[in-house]
């Protein structure tokens, strides 16, 4: 009987460490497979960078000049309350040519002068007043903004106005 039991017993431990030697195996396998997959995960990143600059490199350069105008922060009506009279800052305005799909991008310098206070009828926000012009050598012309929470427009809306640089 004593043999019986010191059998069964040589038999169970035999039976345990051959369990943690296979669940040892798969757990060498599982990790090696991590870091397989690990490794594609970073050749596909690699692999979109590579595409998406090709893409890029492709575009005209009126295409690229209307990603980096989107890519812009959109502008509301606190950014014009923040301004000071006077204060000059650098705004792109992107405007669509209907019934084209290409987007016209213009920079201009803006001085601020004032918000209305009362929005203007229609939801379209406020009227922001100041001055533009286009080059250094330019007059200032006089330049009528709308604005709301949303974003900033030209006054006959057909165009998204952002910040280009303080």
């Amino acid at each position: 009987m004593r043999w019986l039991i010191l059998v069964l017993i040589v038999i169970i431990f035999s039976i345990t460490e051959i369990i943690r030697s296979q669940k040892r195996k798969h757990e060498s396998i599982i990790e090696d497979y991590e870091y397989e997959i690990e490794d594609l995960k970073n050749d596909l990143k690699e692999a979109k960078s590579e595409i998406t600059q090709l893409e890029y490199d492709n575009l005209s350069d009126q295409e690229k000049e209307a990603i980096c105008f989107h890519e812009k922060p959109d502008l509301d009506i606190s950014f014009f309350k923040s301004l000071k009279k006077e204060q000059v800052v650098k705004l792109v305005q992107g405007s669509y040519c209907y019934p084209e799909n290409d987007i016209f991008i213009s920079e201009y310098l803006y001085k601020h002068d004032h918000v209305d206070t009362s929005p203007v009828d229609g939801g379209f926000g406020f009227e922001v007043h100041g001055s533009r012009r286009y080059n250094h050598d330019d007059e200032w012309q006089p330049c009528t903004l709308l604005a709301d929470n949303r974003g900033c427009s030209t006054i006959s809306c057909s165009g998204t106005i952002k910040l280009q640089s303080s």
